[in-house]
This record gives C-alpha cells, structure tokens and sequence, in this order.
C-alpha cells in the first residue's frame, strides 16, 4: 500500500517536472525578449517567484542566466 502510494507520487512528481518545463520553454523562454516591457518584466517576477518557492530546482545556470539577462533590460521596470 505504502509502496504504490511513493510510486503514485513519484509519478506525478514527473508529470508536473514535464509541465513545468513546458510553461518555461513555451512562455518564459519566448517571452523574456518581448516588445512590451510589461511582458518582460512579468517574466521576471514569475522566474524569481519560482526560485524563491524552489531554489534547489531553480537556482541553476539554466534558470539564473534570463534573470541576468532581464536584469540588463534597457526599461527600469524591468530592472526591478
């Protein structure tokens, strides 16, 4: 019982990772770049939120170069 239990949640442990990286590339990725500075900086606050909720996950080269990126947005409101 226990067992099926860990296997269930490991599961959808990985059918979550799978959406996640699929909002990142399909959203985030595209996104960061985009004409309206709102836009950017919306991409800003949700990565930083991610790796403030998940910093094991988050706070890697993979996640932490848009947020260098962003961060020298030629828009201030970016920047913030």
């Amino acid at each position: 019982m226990l067992n099926r239990s860990v296997t269930t949640l490991e599961t959808h442990d990985k059918e979550i990772e799978k959406l996640i990286t699929i909002i990142f590339t399909g959203v985030l990725v595209l996104r960061y770049k985009d004409q309206q500075a709102f836009i950017r900086s919306k991409c800003m606050e949700y990565l930083g939120l991610w790796i403030a909720t998940d910093s094991i996950k988050y706070f890697k080269d993979d996640y932490l170069k848009y947020i260098g990126w962003m961060a020298s947005d030629s828009d201030a409101s970016v920047r913030k």
